[in-house]
């Protein structure tokens, strides 16, 4: 399986394709074919004042696993309250943990801008 680095993180799953966009930023794809910025990761985990870390420790540490639930539960979320365009502060709750999450829907598919424990 091919090992990609970023932000101190080594992803070691298969079906990861790491590209650059035509605006250059680092974009991982993951199974189903959605792509996350690796910058989106970072902003959304590797900031102490989002209160993410206890919510990261149940996927073992895992950005990519940790992203793919909260981008589910915010789909759902989105989905069943009939939602489109931007949101802000609503709050879904992933493997027990509530999280205020802010994006936008795009084509029906949650783009999440950023996400964080108040």
């Amino acid at each position: 399986a091919p090992n990609y680095s970023a932000a101190g993180q080594v992803y070691k799953e298969e079906q990861k394709l790491l590209e650059y966009n035509n605006q250059g930023q680092k974009l991982l794809t993951y199974e189903g074919g959605s792509t996350v910025d690796i910058n989106k990761l970072n902003h959304i985990f590797g900031k102490e004042s989002h209160n993410l870390n206890n919510f990261l420790k149940k996927y073992s540490g895992d950005q990519i696993k940790a992203y793919k639930a909260l981008e589910l539960a915010t789909q759902k979320y989105v989905d069943l309250n009939k939602m489109t365009g931007t949101f802000k502060d609503i709050r879904v709750n992933v493997s027990g943990v509530t999280i205020t999450v802010r994006g936008a829907v795009v084509n029906g598919k949650v783009k999440i801008g950023t996400a964080f424990i108040p």
